[in-house]
């Protein structure tokens, strides 16, 4: 019985392969144009791509820039999976890290030297990290 089955497993992958095959198939006429759209009535074209020599590299608007940093803002905790101890700069939120605890407390405007963790996430989620390296009250 299992020499009956056989054939029958093959012909049925090869017919499977196939039909996979046939769905994945672009009709070309040998222009290179695509095919025709039955939707539209038309064609369908795209533009060609010309590939850029040296794309500019892009920083999303909300991404601070690398380096030493001063920031003078208010302290507040939120309460975000534990706590999140943040610091408000006018419309910005940094996540703090480092620092000294007694003079990062909540409800303290403070002014702070550090920089900013490029490449790093944290659960709070609530904006870059920001380790001090000093804190002050302001």
């Amino acid at each position: 019985m299992s020499t009956r089955r056989t054939p029958l497993v093959a012909v049925l992958g090869a017919v499977l392969t196939g039909v996979l095959l046939a769905g994945c198939a672009v009709e070309s006429d040998g222009t290179g144009a695509q095919p025709s759209d039955p939707t539209s009535g038309g064609s369908v074209t795209s533009p060609p791509v010309e590939p850029t020599p040296n794309p500019p590299s892009r920083v999303p608007p909300t991404s601070p820039p690398a380096g030493q940093m001063t920031l003078t803002g208010m302290v507040e905790m939120l309460d975000i999976e534990g706590g999140c101890l943040v610091l408000r700069v006018g419309p910005d939120t940094y996540e703090l890290t480092g620092g000294d605890r007694q003079v990062l407390t909540p409800g303290n405007r403070v002014t702070v030297e550090g920089r900013v963790m490029q490449g790093f996430a944290s659960i709070c989620q609530v904006g870059p990290i920001f380790e001090v390296t000093s804190a002050r009250r302001a």
